[in-house]
C-alpha cells in the first residue's frame, strides 16, 4: 500500500469515527478527543504492525523468488553444459566406433601372399645345403627368393608350407623345413624303383623377416625330376 492510499484510507476512518461520536440523537455517550487519539492511535499502531509484517513476507518472497530465479539460472547453464558434453561424448564414440571398425576391418584383412616353385637347381646336394627351386610358378609378395632358396615372411601371420620332393631310384632323401634354426618338420623318402614322392607340410606363425627353407639332412641324397614327378616347396599366408 502506497503512502497516499493509506492517508486515503485514514482520512475515511476519521470521518467515519467523527459521525459516529457526533451523532444526534444518540443514546450513546460522545466520544471524547482522548478515546477518539487513543482509539485511531491503537488502528494505526495494528495497520502499521501489519504493513512491517507484510513488507517482511513480501521480502522474504522476493528473496525466494530472486534465489529460484539464480537456481533455475544454474540449471540452465548445467543443462547447457550437459548438452554439450553429450554432443561431444557422441562425437567421441562415433569417432571410437569407427576406429575400432578400421581397426578390426584392417586386422581382418589378409594380404595376398603365396609362393610356388620348383626345379631344383641342383640334384645331389651335400648334407645342410639348402634347396633352391629355380623356377618360380607364383609369387605374390614377393617373399619368396628363388635365387638362394628362401622365404622372407613380408607380414607377420600364420603361414602353411609344403614340400615335395621325389629320390631317385635306391636313393634316401631327408629333408628339413626350416625356420630360422628351427625345424618345423622332416620328411624321409626311400623307394628301389624311384616311384614314389614324399610331401611334408607345416603351420607356423612368423614375425615379419621371418626365414623359411628347405635343407637336406643325409649324405648323398638324389632327386629325381622327369616329365611325370618333380620337386616343390610352396607357402600361403593363412591369417594375421
Amino acid at each position: 500500500m502506497s503512502n497516499r492510499d493509506f492517508h486515503r484510507v485514514l482520512l475515511q476512518m476519521l470521518v467515519i469515527l467523527t459521525l459516529y461520536c457526533k451523532c444526534p440523537g444518540s443514546t450513546e455517550p460522545r466520544c471524547s478527543r482522548f478515546q477518539f487519539e487513543e482509539r485511531m492511535l491503537e488502528k494505526l499502531i495494528r495497520l502499521e504492525v501489519a504493513m512491517e509484517q507484510m513488507k517482511d513476507q513480501t521480502s522474504v518472497t522476493g528473496n525466494r523468488l530472486e534465489n529460484c530465479m539464480h537456481e533455475m539460472d544454474r540449471l540452465t547453464l548445467d543443462l547447457n553444459d550437459a548438452k554439450d558434453e553429450h554432443v561431444e561424448l557422441k562425437k567421441d564414440l562415433a569417432n571410437f566406433k569407427t576406429g575400432l571398425l578400421n581397426s578390426i576391418e584392417e586386422k581382418s584383412r589378409v594380404p595376398t601372399i603365396l609362393f610356388k616353385a620348383t626345379k631344383v637347381s641342383n640334384k645331389t646336394p651335400n648334407q645342410g645345403q639348402i634347396i633352391v627351386f629355380k623356377e618360380t610358378l607364383s609369387n605374390y609378395g614377393n617373399g619368396y627368393d628363388n635365387n638362394t632358396g628362401i622365404f622372407d615372411a613380408p607380414v607377420s601371420g600364420s603361414y602353411f608350407f609344403t614340400v615335395h620332393l621325389c629320390p631317385e631310384p635306391g636313393a634316401y632323401i631327408v629333408s628339413h623345413l626350416i625356420n630360422g634354426g628351427r625345424i618345423l618338420t622332416t620328411d624321409s623318402n626311400y623307394d628301389k624303383d624311384g616311384l614314389v614322392c614324399n610331401t611334408s607340410e607345416a603351420v607356423v606363425y612368423l614375425e615379419k623377416q621371418s626365414k623359411v627353407w628347405v635343407e637336406i639332412f643325409n649324405s648323398e641324397p638324389k632327386i629325381k625330376e622327369d616329365y611325370h614327378r618333380f620337386s616343390y616347396f610352396t607357402g600361403v599366408i593363412l591369417h594375421i
